[in-house]
């Protein structure tokens, strides 16, 4: 008989989870049930009736190893959830979006049963390591303080080893920093020729990896030969973005590609399998279907075969002594292999968003929102006669590759901020990357 107001509570809280998760609360915010899984705790009911038949009143406790996951989805700083359902034995897996440099706080409160939360990186599902732990029971809420590490997608769940349901509010809020911005995955960029004169690929995106960490934004900068053949290159990068995900914990990542980067990105995501790493893949003024200054220059077709070869090493910077082939890099480039080879062997995984910009100019003040630099008037004639608008190396036709979100008034150096930051004073090309990363926010990458 001592046991009978154990039982008497069990059911007394069974009751009243019953009417909480049948009825609503008014006003409260409850995720929508077809988010989590449809599978449920193996075993659930027979267990429970187990527990009576053999003479016990106390229930018995879940299996470390026999409870399931529901992914709850993204749920962001600010918002709250109340009225939760969590099944028996269940736990519940939320993903956030935090910057470093932010203070957030998490706050579960628990209804019935005591309740563990984890919060940890996105590549420890079991948290094994987490980087935050705390228990909530019902009138001890759980609360804890965080300020991430790095900027990005952390994971957060809430667990029961009860073989009754229960039910929990979550709420997580900002308490400083919370002007900071944050992508869901590490952003990369990924530079193409790179050869100006003491202009390595860590300042080819001229002041952006700065500009952007400043605003809360993680960023990684790819280091490739300065310039080489795309096969050469995407596997340099195809390893780089191992070591990227693997350093930030990260399950993805946003990378963003100008020139020939945004070509070697496409064959590090196609032919060398890295679509499972890439979420989405932003190119800038990458020459998608070739441009026809690469088929000039390795003879392909008639042309200024010596000016065309002169201007290009000038802007690559020529012979660095780096183990860097520039003819195999003009003819990566090329129409012939861009249109033939290359997009035969490189299809779109679909599993990757593509999206892609571009810039143009023009010879006179008043045609166009850029004139061209003075380096790029000679290419720009060339390409204006066969293929149109461009940017002084590549046709705007060419620069277009899945989703197309339009030009800037740049042309193919000041894309980047070169050379040493000096633009068009209509372009700002730090806010235009800031651009991109709001973007990739917005949309859930």
């Amino acid at each position: 008989m001592k046991r009978l107001p154990l039982l008497c509570a069990r059911l007394a809280g069974l009751l009243w989870i019953s009417i909480a998760t049948g009825c609503g609360g008014s006003g409260s915010t409850e995720p929508d049930p077809g988010s989590a899984t449809d599978a449920a705790f193996p075993g659930n009911d027979a267990s429970e009736a187990d527990a009576h038949d053999d003479g016990s009143d106390a229930a018995q406790a879940c299996s470390p190893s026999s409870g399931a996951v529901d992914d709850r989805g993204i749920t962001t700083v600010g918002e709250t959830h109340s009225g939760v359902p969590l099944k028996a034995c269940h736990t519940d897996q939320w993903r956030f979006v935090a910057a470093k440099g932010s203070a957030l706080r998490v706050e579960v409160k628990a209804a019935t049963a005591d309740l563990a939360v984890r919060i940890g990186w996105p590549d420890d599902p079991v948290m094994a390591s987490p980087l935050a732990k705390a228990t909530a029971s019902a009138g001890a809420p759980a609360s804890v303080d965080l300020t991430p590490e790095r900027s990005g997608e952390l994971v957060l769940t809430v667990a029961s080893d009860d073989p009754l349901p229960a039910v929990y509010d979550l709420s997580l809020a900002c308490e400083g920093g919370c002007d900071l911005e944050a992508t869901r995955y590490p952003i990369v960029l990924v530079h193409g020729w790179c050869g100006f004169d003491n202009v390595g690929p860590y300042d080819y995106f001229y002041g952006v990896p700065e500009y952007l960490a400043q605003k809360g934004f993680n960023v990684e900068v790819a280091h490739l030969d300065p310039y080489n053949s795309t096969e050469v290159r995407s596997a340099q990068l195809a390893v780089q973005l191992d070591d990227f995900a693997a350093k930030n914990r990260a399950l993805r990542l946003d990378v963003i590609g100008h020139s020939q980067g945004g070509i070697d990105s496409r064959r590090a995501i196609s032919s060398l399998g890295r679509g499972h790493l890439v979420a989405t893949l932003v190119s800038v003024g990458t020459p998608h279907a070739g441009t026809l200054l690469g088929d000039i220059a390795v003879g392909l077709v008639p042309g200024p075969h010596d000016s065309v070869v002169d201007l290009l090493i000038n802007l690559m910077g020529g012979a660095t002594g780096h183990e860097s082939d520039s003819q195999a890099a003009f003819y990566t480039l090329s129409e012939y292999y861009m249109r033939g080879q290359f997009a035969a062997e490189n299809p779109d995984d679909p599993g990757v968003t593509y999206v892609s910009w571009g810039g143009h100019c023009c010879i006179l003040l008043g045609e166009c929102g850029d004139t061209c630099d003075p380096e790029l008037m000679a290419a720009y004639e060339i390409l204006k006669a066969s293929d149109g608008d461009n940017d002084g190396l590549v046709p705007v036709s060419s620069m277009k590759h899945g989703t197309w979100r339009g030009l800037v008034e740049a042309d193919h150096l000041d894309e980047i901020g070169q050379v040493a930051g000096i633009t068009d004073p209509d372009f700002d090309h730090k806010e235009f990357y800031l651009r991109l990363a709001r973007d990739l926010a917005k949309d859930g990458f």
